[in-house]
């Protein structure tokens, strides 16, 4: 007859599964931990702000603005003939690992011909920074980026757009001729 204590003392758990599972759980808390502390993770929330924050600055300059849904090609109406792009950015650390550099980007859509005019804000802690350019001057790149934290002394391709809000007189001139009914879909309010 076998004896069963001598056979099993005692359990010990694997030292590899101990590992693994110290593993995973510390690859969670970094998970939560980004989420909770990068900026990149309300990237909705700071796009919903800016285009709110630029419609009541057009409205302030005497436009009637719409704003069309999530899934519109452009995000703004202005006096029912002007599409307008609103992207913005705070101020990031390149996505390379090695390189110690920062800036302001966001990705554009004016390739496919959407939208009339570009409106680009830097958010920083001390304000935020609208560069307001024809998409013409955007032409068929897939990016705009800023390397300079206060884009006041931004002095790049971009420069002449900051605060250029003098770009939508002749933009709405020339979209004079191309009132645009917008479909129930793409309307909000």
């Amino acid at each position: 007859m076998i004896d069963a204590k001598a056979i099993v003392t005692h359990w010990r758990r694997d030292p590899i599964d101990e590992w693994r599972r110290d593993q995973r759980r510390q690859e969670m808390i970094r998970r939560y931990a980004r989420t909770a502390t990068d900026p990149r993770a309300d990237n909705h929330a700071l796009a919903r702000e800016v285009e709110g924050w630029i419609a009541g600055e057009l409205e302030a300059l005497g436009h009637v603005v719409r704003f069309t849904t999530h899934k519109a090609a452009y995000d703004l109406l202005i006096d029912g003939r002007l599409r307008i792009e609103v992207k913005a950015s705070r101020w990031l650390p390149d996505s390379d690992p090695g390189r110690e550099r920062w800036r302001y980007q966001a990705n554009i859509r004016t390739r496919q011909k959407t939208a009339d005019v570009v409106i680009f804000v830097a958010v920083n802690s001390r304000g935020r920074w609208p560069f307001i350019m024809p998409a013409e001057a955007v032409g068929n790149r897939r990016s705009i980026t800023i390397r300079t934290f206060d884009p006041t002394y931004y002095a790049g391709r971009w420069s002449k757009w900051l605060l250029a809000w003098d770009v939508l007189g002749p933009a709405l001139e020339s979209a004079k001729l191309k009132t645009r009914q917008l479909e129930l879909s793409e309307v909000t309010n």
